[in-house]
């Protein structure tokens, strides 16, 4: 199938490297390689069954079964073939495990004649460690788009999922404890990477949630209601930022792990640029419903209050309702989302496609499947092991990306599309109408909003009120512990004095005589008198402070019983504006039903208007075929007759050319014959004016006439010119008439000149017109089959959005790092040496290689080492092939850097070197350029090569003898950096 992308990257490849992006249109539609015969998929490979899946009647069929049986109730348009057996192991191998097969695990598949065998190869990839590995770089890429190191290590959240695969968790586990993890539980805290390397930005979180967990990119519904998405509302974006609008990054030691913080106050609030529009919303995930939280007054909100360095907990945390509130009863937008986003990994595309982009302007291809396939999900608990296994053994999944496209029933089809049009028509005008009881419901609700802001700045006031209480009550505590402490220490100073008062006392009665003594004895008198004063004075101070904290405590609680009124007070219209906005929610969904209606509509009605574009176009190319041999024929007669009327045309030329020689001839001739004749008959009007003049003169002369001699020659010579002047008169006579019969010629010439020449000029037109009109039909049906070749290009892409042919996609940067180690051979050479490693180190004994389970565990140690030594070469490519940390990472794109990587880079040199039994090694040891062909297609394309690629293969090593090994390596090359290996079809 893709001959001509191996062919093309072969043929250049001692020149560049080029990486060609092709269109579904342009690769689906080529003709289907030849395979061996024994290699077609069995009959019983259309849809694979257990061996010993013999159901009970009443059991329900198998999910993969159901998925086929609704997707052909809905077909219409082509459908692709089963795809051949190298074909299904190459897309379930990249699908499940992140890299193609081994060309040992290829040919064992292939020589496989179990009719089941589909059925047992996904079992066995879905067994492997590497599945859960894949699963955890498929994972890591739709939560984190490459997204970490600031605070979590992303190999750390890799071993996180990967563990969680391996324990086979649920998804919704697995989403429970990511939207739960606030980074405090070291043994979970990768999990808190989703929010950490986000930094716990609100705005960032609320489109990454809305994104990843339902399916709905709300991102430009911050500032108002989105633009072009109808269903994307202010009010959904602030009801799910309302469970983070409290959450920070917490880290008041550098040195020490960021965690998150929360405090217990902030609220969700949101006005419209565009409409000034402004309202505010609890906490609400995207198809929940709106938490009801307990109103808690000051000094009742936190477990840990916020001091300085001190991380605040509330008593009522938003942030852990955000995890409860997802997963203990999910939104069908959550569940529709993960069983989309699964889809979509195993088939290149979503039933909603782009995936983030759930809304009824963009509605599912499928819906009935898309509802199976998520209530599927959710009956078994939300395993995305056994949903994928479902999804492989599903006919779908297994088709081939090969469609030739074919024309429907034109007629019947355009009755669809009428049909059709007019059912978008009807679903638009319902949803107009829903719009105007959205509108209505909206109303409804902000004026309940602006009736309840009163008692909200009500309870507000009380708030502070009960702030102002608490600071006079904290107030009143600071003076009465001091006062109590200084009362408590005069008393005791006091009956220090007392005590030492009374022995004096008797020690001075005892001794009388000694007045020291007894002058020691006044003044410890006086200062016990002096200091019970004192005494007397703190207890009234302290009685003070205590009855002005009596005081302070009894205006607290009467803050208190002003709060609960207030607070009361409010409930019936904080209900009622919950009450509206879940009836707002309502009808938004009925106008998004009927939107969702008539965009399935016109979406149907517009790839059937492609089916009838093409039979049109194949109409028109078929007619145009009919009529460019007709034009063509009738060109080649018209032509064919030009000859023939150029040689007429050019003898009428000549015997137009000689008639005028000869008129002009003749035309001399007279003019000569003519000056002749006007001398003749000048000579004789002279001769006749001598001789009347002589006669005259005779007359005049006496004696005899001596003029009659003269007179004689005059006359003689009179004779002869008037003779001479007859005859030329007659001759120029029949000159003129010569003359004029010649003259008469050339007119007749002229005639029939110009008769073939008309003749010339109208065939020549004639034939103009001909090629003119076969010019426009060749061009009609060049231009024609060109828009016959870029409708069957839409009509494949359309095809496969409906799941009637298998797409493209391109590898990401991680199956495409593995699969070119495994191609090249350098994943079994590492392989071998970590194998040789751990036996050296820890050899097994004979009885260890008897105990399946110890083979086995050495097996896995030998992966994971395998696994560990090349993920640096996978991170390269990494770093070439992956989009920008934050960017979709499912977009193909090409750069210099990819081209040089590929052209000149280290690694792949030396993979491709020849060496330890990798893949040029193995090939240059075969002598049979076919089985050549075979072992290198099969190992790199996981296919064997077409007639022509064989070919191609052989003349390329008959023109290399003398470099045998170079041109195996260019031959490799060729194939590995090509479109075709690039991309999943």
């Amino acid at each position: 199938m893709f001959h001509q992308l191996a062919r093309c990257s072969f043929l250049f490849s001692a020149l560049t490297f080029v990486i060609v992006s092709q269109t579904c249109g342009e690769v689906l539609s080529q003709e289907p390689a030849t395979e061996p015969q024994a290699q077609a998929p069995s009959p019983e490979a259309k849809l694979p069954e257990p061996a010993t899946a013999t159901k009970a009647p009443e059991s329900p069929p198998a999910l993969h079964s159901r998925i086929d049986a609704l997707l052909k109730q809905s077909q219409f348009g082509p459908v692709a073939e089963v795809a051949e057996d190298s074909t299904f192991a190459r897309r379930v191998y990249l699908d499940l495990i992140g890299r193609i097969p081994t060309v040992e695990e290829l040919k064992a598949f292939l020589s496989n004649s179990a009719p089941e065998k589909r059925q047992l190869l996904v079992d066995e990839l879905l067994a492997r460690p590497d599945f859960n590995r894949h699963m955890a770089v498929t994972f890591d890429l739709m939560l984190m788009e490459r997204r970490g190191g600031k605070h979590v290590k992303p190999d750390e959240f890799r071993q996180y999922l990967e563990e969680s695969f391996q324990q086979n968790k649920s998804y919704l586990q697995l989403s429970k404890e990511i939207l739960a993890a606030d980074g405090t539980a070291e043994k979970n805290r990768p999990a808190a990477a989703f929010y950490l390397e986000r930094d716990v930005a609100p705005d960032l979180l609320t489109r990454e949630i809305g994104r990843v967990f339902f399916g709905v990119d709300l991102q430009c519904a911050q500032c108002h209601n989105h633009p072009n998405i109808d269903d994307y509302h202010q009010e959904d974006y602030y009801g799910l930022q309302a469970f983070i609008v409290r959450a920070s990054l917490f880290q008041p030691d550098k040195k020490k792990p960021a965690v998150i913080a929360e405090n217990a106050v902030g609220e969700a609030s949101f006005e419209s640029v565009f409409t000034s529009r402004a309202s505010m919303t609890g906490p609400r995930v995207l198809g929940g419903e709106e938490l009801v939280e307990v109103s808690l007054k000051p000094g009742e909100r936190y477990q840990v209050a916020p001091a300085k360095n001190v991380r605040p907990i509330p008593k009522e945390s938003r942030f852990e309702k955000l995890a409860e509130m997802t997963t203990a009863q999910p939104s069908a937008a959550f569940n529709r989302n993960i069983a989309n986003r699964l889809w979509a990994h195993m088939l290149g595309r979503g039933l909603v496609h782009p995936v983030d982009l759930h809304h009824s302007g963009n509605p599912p291809s499928h819906p009935e499947l898309l509802n199976l396939i998520s209530e599927d999900f959710v009956a078994r608990k939300y395993d995305v092991k056994s949903y994928l296994r479902e999804i492989a053994l599903s006919e779908v999944y297994q088709r081939s990306s090969r469609l030739q496209v074919s024309a429907a029933s034109l007629e019947e089809t355009r009755k669809q599309v009428a049909a059709l049009e007019a059912k978008a028509e009807e679903e638009f005008d319902k949803s107009y109408k829903a719009d105007e009881l959205v509108e209505t419901a909206t109303q409804k609700l902000d004026a309940a909003f602006a009736e309840m802001k009163p008692f909200q700045a009500e309870i507000e006031k009380t708030h502070k009120a009960i702030e102002g209480a608490m600071k006079v009550r904290d107030a009143a505590i600071a003076k009465v512990d001091p006062a109590k402490k200084a009362t408590a220490e005069k008393v005791r100073l006091h009956q220090l004095l007392v005590n030492a008062h009374q022995r004096v006392k008797i020690a001075s009665e005892a001794l009388k005589e000694d007045k020291e003594l007894a002058a020691t004895v006044t003044v410890v008198q006086n200062k016990e008198t002096a200091m019970a004063a004192e005494v007397e004075k703190l207890k009234a101070a302290e009685a003070a402070a205590v009855a002005a904290l009596t005081t302070a405590e009894e205006a607290l609680k009467a803050t208190h019983v002003a709060s609960d009124a207030a607070v009361a007070a409010a409930v019936p219209i904080e209900e009622k504006v919950r009450t509206l906005r879940t009836e707002q929610i309502a009808t938004r969904k009925v106008a998004a039903d009927h939107r969702e209606a008539a965009a399935l509509a016109t979406n149907k009605a517009n790839e059937l208007k492609s089916l009838i574009e093409y039979g049109e176009l194949q109409q028109k190319i078929a007619a145009l075929q009919k009529e460019i041999p007709i034009a063509k024929t009738a060109l080649q007669s018209n032509t064919a007759q030009m000859p023939t009327l150029e040689k007429a045309l050019l003898e009428k030329t000549s015997a137009m050319t000689a008639a005028q020689q000869a008129t002009a001839a003749a035309q001399k001739v007279v003019q000569e014959s003519e000056t002749v004749l006007q001398k003749h008959q000048a000579t004789e009007a002279l001769l006749k004016d001598s001789l009347n003049k002589l006669v005259e003169a005779a007359k005049n002369l006496e004696g005899e006439n001596p003029l009659a001699a003269a007179k004689t020659e005059i006359q003689t010579s009179l004779t002869t010119t008037e003779a001479a002047v007859k005859s030329m008169q007659a001759q120029v006579a029949q000159q003129k008439n010569d003359l004029t019969a010649k003259t008469a010629t050339v007119a007749t010439a002229t005639t029939e000149l110009k008769v073939a020449d008309d003749a010339l000029k109208a065939q020549q037109q004639l034939v103009k017109k001909l090629e003119a009109e076969l010019a426009s039909k060749e061009s009609e049906l060049q231009k024609s089959q060109a828009s016959l070749e870029a409708m069957e290009g839409k009509i494949v892409t359309q095809s496969s959005k409906r799941m009637n042919a298998s797409g493209l996609s391109q590898l990401t940067p991680e199956q495409l790092g593995w699969s070119v180690l495994v191609a090249t051979g350098q994943r079994d050479r590492v392989r071998v040496a970590e194998a040789a490693k751990l036996n050296k180190a820890t050899p097994l004994t004979e009885a260890d290689l008897k105990d399946p389970a110890k083979v086995a565990a050495r097996e896995a140690e030998i992966d994971t080492a395998t696994y560990a030594t090349l993920s640096k070469n996978v991170a390269t490519f990494v770093k070439l092939f992956g989009a920008t940390a934050g960017q979709p990472q499912n977009d193909f794109f090409a750069t210099a850097e990819q081209a040089l990587f590929f052209a000149n880079g280290n690694e792949l040199s030396a993979w491709l070197a020849p060496s330890g039994g990798n893949l040029t090694d193995r090939l240059i040891k075969n002598e049979d350029p076919k089985s050549l062909a075979q072992e290198l297609y099969l190992s790199v394309f996981c296919r064997p090569p077409t007639e022509l690629e064989i070919k191609d293969v052989t003349d390329y090593l008959n023109a290399r003898t003398d470099a045998k090994p170079a041109a195996v390596q260019e031959l490799a090359w060729a194939l590995i950096t090509s479109a075709e290996f690039r991309f999943q079809y």
